[in-house]
């Protein structure tokens, strides 16, 4: 009788002894991998922009809290997995600084401190987006949340990148800058490529990426865990420049 009682119980709770993990979810959709419909891009700034100001809002009246923080960084991920998706197939050129996507090409320092501002950074679009990959990772966030994951095999970057909070995170390359996105399943690589294959913004795996795997120098900011970037988003503060010292 206790045998048969066991294996009822077996067959009826078989995830609780299954080796084969959960499915995790994802924790915001990623940037599409073609370019989507083209939209009034000034009115798409300003509904994010209104959407910051709302979450602001709260913050000023509500004060800080986990939940707070939480729904603003989901905000801001959604924002730039928007903004980053109307970037899709812009030409890319070394002294390319256009404002307005598929017009023009865009170089990819200007096309990571265009994503900034238009989400409603108030930085230095044209003076960062001159700057090393460094120093715009200082100038955004602090030390503690950057990271060199230079020299590594890239299966073990993408796997230590993903154990990361989903987010947003700039990656600075040996010559080149862009974004990775940790949806919560996969890390993808944002950015304006160069090269023989591309030359446009793109969106790719990270582990499939050849910009990442050639690469000996990657750095890492881990933008979206630091709470003072996202509560400085909220806050409207100015970002000035930080020195190359």
């Amino acid at each position: 009788m206790k045998r048969l009682i066991l294996l009822t119980f077996l067959l009826f709770v078989p995830s609780v002894f299954s080796e084969e993990a959960a499915p995790v979810a994802r924790a915001f959709e990623p940037p599409p991998l073609t370019a989507p419909t083209a939209v009034d891009y000034p009115a798409l700034v300003a509904k994010i922009a209104a959407a910051r100001d709302e979450t602001g809002e709260r913050l000023r009246r509500q004060g800080e809290s986990v939940k707070l923080l939480a729904d603003a960084r989901l905000l801001y991920c959604r924002s730039f997995v928007e903004l980053a998706a109307q970037w899709m197939g812009t030409g890319w050129d070394f002294n390319g600084i256009t404002q307005k996507p598929r017009e023009g090409k865009i170089a990819c320092g200007y096309f990571v401190t265009t994503l900034l501002r238009d989400a409603g950074f108030d930085v230095e679009r044209s003076r960062l987006g001159q700057q090393a990959s460094e120093i715009i990772a200082k100038t955004m966030t602090t030390r503690e949340f950057i990271r060199s994951r230079s020299e590594e095999p890239l299966d073990a970057f993408v796997s230590a990148c993903r154990k990361h909070q989903p987010g947003v995170y700039l990656v600075g390359l040996d010559f080149h800058t862009g974004y990775l996105v940790n949806d919560g399943t996969e890390l993808w690589f944002v950015h304006s490529a160069y090269g023989k294959s591309a030359q446009y913004v793109l969106v790719e795996k990270a582990g499939e990426s050849a910009y990442l795997l050639h690469s000996k120098y990657r750095q890492v900011a881990f933008l979206t865990e630091d709470k003072s970037f996202v509560l400085g988003w909220l806050s409207g503060k100015k970002w000035v420049t930080a020195s190359a010292r």
